[in-house]
């Protein structure tokens, strides 16, 4: 992936579909993405404005399934001029991602799909994005009806 990103300079918007994949240890699987490979997409792709993740037969049992951490999401989105995210399956984004996007200067579009360590405390911290415009959030359970009503108060 890092060889691919190398020559995308002026990509603005990414959209994959990542599966683990056999990674040849004992009953190793994960997706091709990695912290590495988020470090690569943000040095390599600067004017990147949407990314989409969205995540095909990952365990929530097993998070390093994904391949990559909540810190290498939070990473790309500081250092790109990043405007939409959109994540499917992230089993790995939790409230404290949350707060790190809700200080996003640029985010206007956040959608969130089966994300399920997202709770109301990390909707809550959404209240302070200072651009966010749209959010969307589905199958997210641990997200409930008190959370939603404090959100749209603010």
């Amino acid at each position: 992936m890092i060889q691919l990103f190398q020559s995308c300079s002026n990509l603005t918007s990414i959209s994959l579909r990542l599966m683990p994949l056999y990674c040849g240890h004992d009953f190793d699987y994960r997706t091709s993405l990695t912290d590495d490979s988020l470090k690569a997409l943000s040095r390599y792709c600067p004017k990147l404005q949407v990314v989409e993740f969205t995540f095909t037969f990952c365990n929530a049992a097993y998070p390093s399934e994904i391949g990559f951490t909540q810190e290498g999401i939070i990473m790309l989105i500081q250092s790109c001029p990043i405007r939409v995210v959109m994540l499917n399956g992230a089993t790995i984004f939790y409230d404290e991602g949350m707060k790190a996007l809700s200080s996003s200067q640029l985010l206007e579009r956040l959608e969130l799909m089966d994300c399920n360590g997202i709770t109301d405390a990390g909707i809550g911290f959404m209240m302070c994005a200072p651009s966010l415009i749209s959010l969307t959030l589905q199958q997210c359970e641990r997200v409930t009806d008190h959370g939603m009503a404090k959100f749209v108060s603010s």
